[in-house]
């Protein structure tokens, strides 16, 4: 198992949801905080995913991670 479905299937079974639920709360987290207009932010978000579109819930796992080893 690869460490996205591990993530999700661990954050499934801490919230007593399905992985498909949790995916789809990841999805809409995503689509509201792309929409914060702060230039900060959005270079943030440009980082994670670039170009046009909207990231997977995989590749924000993978920024958070990254992200956390960075600053440790």
């Amino acid at each position: 198992m690869n460490f996205h479905k591990k993530v999700i299937k661990e954050l499934a079974r801490k919230e007593g949801v399905t992985k498909k639920e949790i995916r789809r709360r990841i999805q809409e987290a995503i689509a509201i905080a792309q929409q914060n207009p702060d230039p900060q932010i959005q270079n943030e978000w440009k980082k994670i995913h670039p170009g046009q579109g909207t990231p997977t819930p995989e590749e924000v796992i993978d920024y958070c991670v990254r992200a956390i080893k960075i600053n440790h």
